[in-house]
């Protein structure tokens, strides 16, 4: 075995070649922040072959940064160092009543580097009563890679003992909290998650693949660790990157295949991941990565920009998604004006005018259920499978609501549209259309619930109104 070993360490049946952590179990306590075991779970010959016993808790220095805007200069953040005890995070200006937001940064990184920096602010300047907290764990995070993910367990625990503190005096409730991690910091994330369920969101920025990808759920992040885990997949094209094609989410986005990001350069001078070692890097540097760097700036101009929406469009392959086989539009229906909010979902048959077919449906592993507010437009994303439809002749309308447990003998439920925008956004190529404007001939707007109306071309200028977009 190594020789930093505490004496808190307890060795079962190791064998006698497990001094790069093989087969064997083993199990690590670290005061009162719990232990940590390693077993047959976490060991593979090919695909995690090493497990290193993680360093200790004063060696690692795990800090948390409570991020202010500095309020003689807004532009500026304020980093307040702050302990897993109530009266240092207190002190530090941590809002009770708010939500909390944890970001979790990659292997070679530190809590204080460009994208969180540049993230908090993002979050602060909508919300200044946000809890935005930094988890700086750069001493940990040093190289070679094998030590830093198993440095990152010890994290996830003293993580778990703020989120713990926090909690337990009535601070916070788990359903405000979102983490965010890049690389080796979405699978801290993970681990937290793991033990504290029910946590609001996880969102993972290209989960390191290396060590994690094809291991069981308990090695890496996966859905069953918050209520909602999100995934940005940048960098998974060959040996040399750092992320994985692995789905770890409820939902996984692979942007751009998740292949190589535009105008990130092929370096092959730097060496891969994996052989990394504390001199292939000058004070202060991290591990190069274009495309694995790519997740985190994409997620912040998401929340950044007002003009350019991010589109994500379920497919089957990316093939599939090239070939035009799934596409998408973005679907507004004008409810008539009135007292009236409903609560179900509309489906579409769409014609187009070379009388091509296909149907359109929403998209929603839990629920199609929506809302629908009368006297506005209500905008939801439409999924269409092949074939593709060029200008749309007609649209056969169906509502779909549930039955009212009243309606023992005869009650008749209906919705009235006025009107139903389709605008087509795409198949992953160029296609660029005008909206197109449907409404129902001879005014008959009403459609009852579970039967097919048939809209076709408004007569005259379309009417502008306030829109509800869901």
């Amino acid at each position: 075995m190594v020789a930093f070993l505490s004496d808190n360490i307890i060795l079962i049946g190791m064998n006698k070649d497990d001094s790069n952590g093989g087969e064997g179990s083993a199990r690590k306590c670290f005061d009162e922040i719990g232990c940590l075991e390693t077993n047959s779970r976490w060991y593979d010959k090919k695909l995690r072959p090493n497990n290193l016993p993680p360093f200790d808790r004063h060696i690692i220095k795990t800090d948390f940064l409570l991020i202010k805007i500095n309020k003689s200069n807004s532009e500026n953040l304020l980093y307040n160092n702050m302990l897993a005890k109530l009266s240092s995070i207190e002190s530090a200006g941590y809002n009770r009543n708010s939500d909390i937001i944890i970001l979790i940064h990659d292997f070679t990184a530190n809590g204080y580097t460009g994208w969180i920096k540049h993230l908090a602010k993002i979050l602060l300047d909508k919300s200044s009563h946000l809890n935005v907290i930094s988890v700086d764990w750069q001493r940990g995070a040093d190289p070679p890679y094998d030590q830093a993910i198993s440095n990152a367990r010890v994290v996830a625990l003293e993580v778990i003992q703020m989120l713990k503190e926090i909690k337990e005096q009535g601070k916070a409730n788990l359903d405000k909290v979102h983490i965010i991690g890049h690389g080796v910091g979405a699978h801290i994330a993970g681990y937290v998650g793991a033990t504290y369920s029910g946590i609001k969101k996880i969102t993972g920025l290209d989960p390191s693949g290396p060590r994690f990808e094809g291991m069981p759920d308990v090695v890496r992040l996966n859905p069953a660790n918050a209520r909602y885990v999100e995934v940005l997949h940048t960098d998974a094209s060959d040996d040399r990157s750092q992320g994985t094609r692995e789905a770890m989410g409820h939902s996984d986005f692979y942007i751009n295949n998740a292949v190589a990001q535009p105008n990130c350069p092929v370096n092959n001078s730097f060496p891969k991941l994996l052989a990394i070692e504390r001199n292939s890097l000058n004070g202060g540097e991290i591990s190069p990565g274009c495309s694995h760097k790519r997740a985190f700036k994409y997620f912040i101009e998401s929340l950044a920009s007002n003009e350019c929406v991010f589109l994500g469009i379920k497919c089957n392959s990316y093939e599939n998604f090239n070939e035009g086989k799934l596409y998408v539009y973005k679907v507004t229906v004008f409810v008539k004006a009135g007292d009236t909010t409903y609560y179900g979902f509309f489906d579409f048959i769409l014609v187009d005018d070379e009388t091509r077919v296909a149907k359109a449906e929403l998209k929603d592993p839990i629920s199609n259920q929506r809302y629908y507010k009368s006297g506005i437009g209500n905008t939801y994303i439409y999924y269409v499978q092949s074939p593709k439809l060029q200008k749309l002749k007609e649209a056969k309308v169906r509502w779909n609501e549930k039955k009212k447990i009243y309606c023992f003998i005869y009650c008749r439920q209906v919705i009235d549209v006025e009107k139903i925008v389709f605008k087509f956004l795409g198949t992953g190529k160029q296609d660029d259309r005008e909206e197109e404007n449907l409404c129902p001939p001879n005014k008959q707007t009403e459609i009852e619930n579970g039967s097919y109306s048939t809209f076709v071309a408004c007569k005259g200028t379309p009417r502008s109104s306030k829109n509800s977009t869901g």
